[in-house]
């Protein structure tokens, strides 16, 4: 690998260096697996966490269920997903080692941008690949129907566990820095000016660094079962309130607006609203018959949500009936008077 430089234009030339499109694949191979593992355990979480939700009894072993097919039905959409942010972050790598220009800025923060949106779209696709076991391409357009029409941002925004855990590995790393301290303090408090302070302070940014990474790995499989949940009430919120009827109570105690979540697409009775009453005056009527009129009244009836009921009613001869009631619990009455 040699290069060489025009004194007359200040252009580098270099030649004899491996392959750039081989470098890529490299790259794309090595970030694809490092995102496979990632999501493998995120998925495989995700379907605990289910199995939690939609269950009133959890068996006493559902993680290799989970994982099995994760590893089998799911493999496909897990490494589906993981191969577009692994080729994104290829891409970004590949022009950072590239020249320096303006261009190359823009082009390294739009790609971040870009990976940054896919790696959030995917922890929710996931999701739904570990609930329903369905493909990616399936996950992703229901995850997008969450996002556009079921309100889970409204309960995203309300998150916090995010804060609480990177509190909790801060932590972490502060007593891994302690430790390291505390270790250097116990073998080179008697040593020379130089080491004294120096080997227990590089002991204690390194215990910091490995506690903070480590904690932050054991607080992975929260963070997606908190993600799964998000997913389970916005797709069914009445299964929380039947199968952990005590978990909802205490959730609808802290925020009363995942109640309207549950009131909206749970299930719940809605109230039924009486409308007016409307009469509509026909035509004088020819060959000397009487005036008709028609009276539309709206009343309510409590009917279940699931089933709409046609009835059709023929009285007697003076006069004719039609009920119709909509699967929305509201009953209405067209009725004809005798003639």
């Amino acid at each position: 690998y040699t290069c060489t430089e025009d004194y007359n234009t200040g252009e580098e030339s270099c030649s004899g260096g491996p392959n750039r499109f081989v470098i890529f694949l490299l790259l794309v191979s090595m970030y694809w697996g490092f995102q496979v593992n990632k999501n493998v355990s995120h998925t495989t979480t995700c379907g605990v966490a289910a199995t939690w939700y939609f269950s009133t009894v959890v068996d006493h072993k559902p993680t290799p269920a989970a994982f099995k097919r994760t590893m089998t039905t799911g493999f496909g959409s897990v490494c589906l997903g993981s191969l577009i942010v692994a080729f994104l972050q290829a891409v970004r790598a590949m022009l950072r080692g590239s020249r320096r220009s303006p261009a190359r800025c823009i082009a390294i923060c739009l790609l971040k941008c870009v990976e940054s949106l896919i790696r959030y779209f995917n922890k929710y696709a996931f999701a739904q690949c570990a609930i329903y076991g369905s493909s990616f391409i399936q996950s992703a357009k229901a995850t997008w129907n969450l996002f556009m029409t079921r309100g889970i941002l409204a309960l995203i925004n309300d998150d916090l566990t995010g804060m609480a855990l990177m509190c909790g590995c801060l932590i972490g790393g502060v007593v891994s820095a302690g430790t390291g301290f505390g270790v250097g303090y116990m073998f080179y408090s008697d040593a020379a000016d130089p080491i004294w302070p120096t080997v227990p302070i590089l002991l204690a940014v390194v215990g910091f660094f490995i506690g903070l990474v480590f904690c932050q790995l054991v607080m992975y499989p929260i963070v997606s079962a908190v993600i799964c949940l998000f997913v389970c009430y916005s797709e069914d919120p009445a299964a929380m309130n039947r199968n952990r009827p005590e978990e909802y109570n205490r959730v609808v105690e802290a925020k009363p607006t995942w109640g309207d979540v549950y009131r909206t697409y749970g299930g719940a009775q809605v109230a039924p609203v009486m409308g007016p009453v409307v009469t509509v005056q026909q035509q004088q009527p020819q060959y000397g018959q009487p005036q008709q009129q028609v009276v539309y009244v709206q009343q309510p009836q409590t009917l279940p949500q699931t089933q709409g009921q046609v009835v059709y009613a023929q009285p007697q001869q003076q006069g004719q009936q039609v009920v119709y009631a909509p699967p929305q619990g509201q009953q209405m009455v067209y009725a004809q008077p005798q003639q």
